[in-house]
């Protein structure tokens, strides 16, 4: 009997230990997910900010007329 006992208390704390470690590896994997996801908007973010600030407004040239003489 005293064996018996035992053995269910095992399995119920077994269970209760397996079903806190089967949630905790959910929520670790959510967390995972999420850092994956801010580490790529993060990335995106400093490729487009890199990108539009390399672009600085290039002076123009000014080309002289073909076929006309300058003014004088």
């Amino acid at each position: 009997m005293t064996v018996a006992i035992t053995s269910i208390i095992i399995f119920i704390v077994a269970g209760v230990g397996l079903l806190l470690v089967w949630r905790a590896v959910r929520f670790i994997m959510r967390l995972a997910l999420i850092g994956v996801l801010i580490l790529a908007l993060l990335v995106g973010a400093l490729a487009w900010w890199y990108a539009a600030g390399s672009s600085t407004p290039t002076q123009i040239q000014k080309r002289p007329a073909s076929g006309q003489r300058a003014p004088r």
